[in-house]
This record gives structure tokens, C-alpha cells and sequence, in this order.
């Protein structure tokens, strides 16, 4: 009884409680009430067959979603399915799950080249190259062969989602949906509303996020949205640390010994090098050391 009193009246039970309440204020969007009607998704479409894409497919396979995974590269497609069956095998393998929900969640994902399919998706995700003139070209196409209903979302870490949804005719169908890396396993999902996002999407966006099991929480549209808007500046701390002399595996302990379930530096070897560069570039951040491993093609695991 008396350890019982000490956990429910100590730090790590108000921590908790808050995190609790905290989840679920998220959930509420300001200005759009119980009254809007989510869209109806019944099928997805990925465009970029990357490392988030596939991620991000395996998301809705999960939450038995079908989803079209596709890219310009037919080679890029093959090696994402390729990575995703193995990434369900190891499951197998640790006893999560078994051969035949493999089998169930590999058949909702399909394999597919360009736009082909898209026509048929409720939401489509872009998941291209961290770049705004080609996130751009992509939103102009995708315009064009999405469906009238069609969600149209960017999974864009840093880019201006205003910016984007402006080469379409329905800025108003154009939302930021910021997984993180690796998607399938990483909770958070940020859904940024842009300036002409429609409360219809924003309601449907976030019902979507409670259906893929993500804590989905609404961002405002600004360099880095929330999650990397904070992270980029821990992180820089934490590589000035090494710069300075200090082992990076001894900053990663002292961070892990505090309390955090990853050292900010291995994030980034897990990341990217060059994905976390990009971000920090937007958040408008001096250089550091890693550029000099971008620079020499070290872009971690």
C-alpha cells in the first residue's frame, strides 16, 4: 500500500495523467465541430516508394486500409516491397504476428508505376524527394488524376504547405500528413492545416490518423511544424556537445541515462543524415559537423 501511495503521488504519475489529458485535447480541431462529416477513405495512395513511403504504407496495411505504393522507379517499388516483406518476416520471426496476417497485410499493399490507380484513392500522400520544386511538379500531376473527393496531402517535414497547395485548382483538399521515421512504428502524426484547408479535410485527416492507431495532432503550417521545431534544436545542442570534444556515444548516454529512449545522435544515424540536414536548414540553423558527412555521402543507417 504504501508503494502504491508513493507511485500514484509521485512524478511519474502526474507525468502520466498529463500525458493522458494531453492526447485527447489534441484530438479537438478549433473551429471545426462534431457536426462535419469526415470523409468516407476506403483506399489510399502513395507516391514515392522511398523509405516514409513505405512506412507509410505498411501503416495503412496495417489498419487494413488498401494502399497503391508506387514511383517513377519500378525499381524503387520493387526493392520498397521487397524491404516490407522482410520488415513483416522479422515480425514473424519475434512471435508479433503471424504468417498469415503477413500474407493478409502484403495483399492489401500493391505494388504500382507513376499515378496509375490513384483515380480510385480517398487520400493521396506525397512521400517524394524533400524538395519544393518537386513537390510541386507532383501536386500539379496528382491534381489532375485524383479523385473530386480526393484528400491531397504532403508528408513534408519542413516545406510551406501553402506553397504547395497553390499549383492546385483544391487548395482546400491540401493538408500536410508529417509522419515520422519509421512511420510504422513512430506514434506521432502531424497533420498541418494549411490557409485554405477545408474543415471537412482537417476532420477527415484526423479521423484517419485515430484509424491508422496514430496520436494525430492538428500543426500549424511553419518551418519544422512542432515535432522537428524542437527536436532540431536539442539535436544541435547535442552535436555543439560533440564538436566540442565529447564522444558522441557519451552525449547519447547522458540523454539515455536522463531518460529518453534514444540518444539524439543515433536519431539521426537512424534518420538520415541528409533528411535531419534538411531540416535543420529549414529551421534556419548554422552548419555543423554533419555536413561534413553529408558532404562525404555518410548518411548513417
Amino acid at each position: 500500500k504504501r508503494l502504491f501511495e508513493a507511485c500514484l503521488h509521485g512524478p511519474q504519475s502526474k507525468a502520466l495523467i498529463h500525458v493522458f489529458f494531453a492526447e485527447r485535447e489534441v484530438s479537438r480541431i478549433p473551429g471545426v465541430g462534431r457536426d462535419i462529416v469526415p470523409l468516407p477513405i476506403g483506399k489510399a495512395a502513395i507516391l514515392g516508394a522511398g523509405t516514409m513511403g513505405r512506412g507509410i504504407a505498411m501503416c495503412f496495411a496495417n489498419a487494413g486500409i488498401p494502399v497503391v505504393l508506387s514511383d517513377v522507379s519500378a525499381e524503387a517499388v520493387e526493392t520498397a516491397v521487397e524491404a516490407i516483406q522482410a520488415t513483416y518476416e522479422a515480425g514473424v520471426r519475434k512471435g508479433k504476428m503471424g504468417a498469415e496476417e503477413v500474407s493478409h497485410r502484403l495483399a492489401l499493399i500493391t505494388p504500382g508505376r507513376s499515378i496509375d490507380g490513384f483515380e480510385m484513392a480517398g487520400i493521396v500522400i506525397e512521400a517524394v524527394f524533400e524538395d519544393l520544386d518537386t513537390k510541386k511538379r507532383v501536386f500539379t500531376q496528382l491534381d489532375d488524376v485524383a479523385g473530386p473527393q480526393a484528400i491531397l496531402a504532403t508528408n513534408t517535414s519542413t516545406l510551406d504547405v501553402d506553397l504547395i497547395a497553390a499549383v492546385t485548382s483544391r487548395p482546400d483538399a491540401v493538408c500536410g500528413f508529417h509522419f515520422f521515421s519509421p512511420a510504422h512504428i513512430m506514434k506521432l502524426l502531424e497533420i498541418v492545416r494549411g490557409r485554405a484547408t477545408s474543415a471537412q479535410v482537417m476532420a477527415s485527416a484526423m479521423e484517419l490518423g485515430k484509424r491508422l492507431k496514430k496520436v494525430a495532432v492538428l500543426a500549424g503550417n511553419c518551418p519544422g511544424f512542432i515535432g522537428n521545431r524542437m527536436f532540431a534544436h536539442y539535436r544541435e545542442a547535442a552535436i555543439r556537445c560533440v564538436e566540442q570534444g565529447a564522444s558522441p556515444w557519451a552525449v547519447d548516454e547522458a540523454l539515455t541515462g536522463w531518460g529518453m529512449a534514444m540518444g539524439p545522435i543515433r536519431v539521426g544515424d537512424l534518420s538520415g543524415i541528409d533528411i535531419l540536414r534538411e531540416v535543420r536548414l529549414a529551421a534556419g540553423l548554422d552548419a555543423t559537423v554533419e555536413d561534413r558527412l553529408f558532404a562525404m555521402g555518410r548518411l548513417g543507417e
